[in-house]
């Protein structure tokens, strides 16, 4: 297959050499012209790995051409741009996307393109503009939002590999709001707090806000079950408890957050007062705010 690969962070580092090693022609489109000289002369890499991967590469306005399949793994904050490239553009080709959060699910309904998700259970922690590492191993759950299911059949068959797996869903609401209730527990806590995600589990203190953090995503959702959401929350957190969050990653790196898209869906989808979320909300926003200031 022709594959693009929209967005040169982690994962879409990562799910480039993925793609490429499958057998497929990759083409990744990145937004920096200094990104793209790199990748173009030094190709891209994983951490502890001798093989370089020569890859296409062009900047993303020039996202455009006959692909079988669009890989959309860009930040949730730049989707809507994307979706105004492709429209601009007119390309036809269906799209994958695989983002956190909700809050660009608008955005995509508002293509005529095929379009499915990707709830992603992959470590990854970009390490230069050409390398990446992958620091756990676990798999992509795909569904259809508008994509038929049987093209998305295909997809799956041939992204597939042992050690890349890819696992149809039939429901993509259930399954991004699964995550999404992961997300808004760990991601803002540990950003406010400037801690490893296994801090959630192991700080008592945390841990109860933790708690509050899932019930109110959990009840925004319709979702029963507190008790198992939270145990998702703790073993995602001690999977990965010496990482820190993308949330709070981009906030030491003054990049904008996907606070809007986690936390910020909830209260939009909420009728009534969630005071943990709005705390969580309220004080990733400050974060961002303040910290941006050292690089504008």
């Amino acid at each position: 297959m022709k594959v693009a690969v929209v967005g040169a962070g982690a994962i879409g580092l990562l799910y480039a050499i993925r793609t490429q090693e499958a057998g497929h022609e990759v083409t990744l489109f990145v937004r920096r012209e200094q990104q793209m000289e790199l990748i173009r002369n030094k190709g891209i890499q994983l951490e502890g790995e001798s093989m370089v991967y020569d890859i296409h590469v062009k900047n993303v306005m020039d996202l455009r051409g006959s692909f079988d399949l669009i890989i959309v793994a860009t930040k949730q904050t730049h989707v809507k741009k994307i979706v105004e490239v492709v429209k601009t553009n007119e390309i036809v080709a269906p799209l994958l996307f695989l983002q956190n959060g909700m809050g660009h699910i608008e955005d995509i309904n508002e293509m005529v393109n095929p379009t499915a998700i990707g709830v992603i259970e992959h470590g990854a922690r970009k390490l230069s503009d050409r390398t990446v590492a992958h620091t756990g191993v676990g798999i992509t759950r795909i569904a259809s939002i508008t994509m038929k299911k049987e093209d998305l059949i295909i997809y799956k068959e041939e992204l597939d590999s042992s050690h890349f797996p890819y696992k149809l869903e039939n429901d993509w609401f259930e399954v991004m709001s699964d995550k999404l209730v992961i997300n808004a527990v760990i991601n803002p806590l540990t950003s406010i707090f400037m801690v490893v995600n296994g801090e959630v589990v192991s700080n008592p203190n945390l841990f109860r806000i933790a708690k509050k953090l899932c019930e109110e995503a959990c009840n925004v959702l319709g979702k029963a079950g507190v008790e198992y959401h939270l145990d998702r929350v703790k073993k995602v957190a001690l999977q990965t408890k010496d990482n820190h969050s993308s949330m709070l990653e981009d906030i030491k790196n003054g990049r904008r957050t996907e606070i809007e898209g986690i936390s910020g869906y909830l209260l939009k989808r909420a009728n009534y007062e969630l005071p943990y979320t709005t705390f969580v909300y309220e004080g990733v926003q400050a974060m961002q705010q303040m910290n941006r200031r050292g690089y504008e």
